[in-house]
This record gives C-alpha cells, sequence and structure tokens, in this order.
C-alpha cells in the first residue's frame, strides 16, 4: 500500500489487536496539509487511506486470523494528517489463547 510506516507496534488487549503506525503519510501527503486548502485535502487524504484498507481488508483479516487463530469481528481505523499516525483496531470474536 505504500513505502509502509517509519515504526509499528502492536497491542494485545482481551479481544482486541491495536496497531499503531507512525509515519505513514508520504510528503507529498505532508505537503497538502499544509496548503491553504488543507481541510479538502485531510478529507482526501483520510478517504483514500480507508479505501487503502477496505480493499486489502480480507488480506489484513486472514493475517490475522492465521496469527491469533481466531475470527475478525471488526476493524476500525483512522489516522492523523497532523502527526502521521495510524490507529488499525481489530475486534476478534473471542481473546486468543496463546500455547
Amino acid at each position: 500500500m505504500g513505502r509502509g510506516p517509519l515504526e509499528t507496534k502492536t497491542y494485545i488487549i482481551d479481544d482486541m489487536i491495536i496497531v499503531r503506525l507512525k509515519g505513514v503519510l508520504t510528503r507529498a501527503e505532508y505537503r497538502l496539509v499544509k496548503s491553504e486548502r488543507n481541510a479538502k485535502a485531510r478529507e482526501l487524504i483520510k478517504q483514500v487511506r480507508i479505501e487503502l484498507i477496505e480493499n486489502g481488508r480480507p488480506i489484513l483479516e486472514s493475517l490475522v486470523k492465521g496469527i491469533t487463530r481466531r475470527k475478525v469481528k471488526s476493524l476500525h481505523t483512522d489516522i492523523s494528517t497532523v502527526t502521521g499516525e495510524r490507529l488499525i483496531i481489530f475486534t476478534l470474536d473471542k481473546a486468543p489463547e496463546w500455547e
């Protein structure tokens, strides 16, 4: 989906997986956000990033299921056009059990 984040951390809390991605915006996206029409630019960047996640959703859910052996119930995401940080939250059908 692009060059990738500068830093990634994952947290597992009960039946949730929280993925925190830092530095996901490109230089061009940062320039757009700082332009005079930044409100429209922010919305466009968020829309494009949502579409990318939605198109890759089956792959992401398959990866999570392969690792946790749990079905993904829902996926939530947002991106900050100020900090370039993105959060992706997966909720699972139940908490993973690690052997």
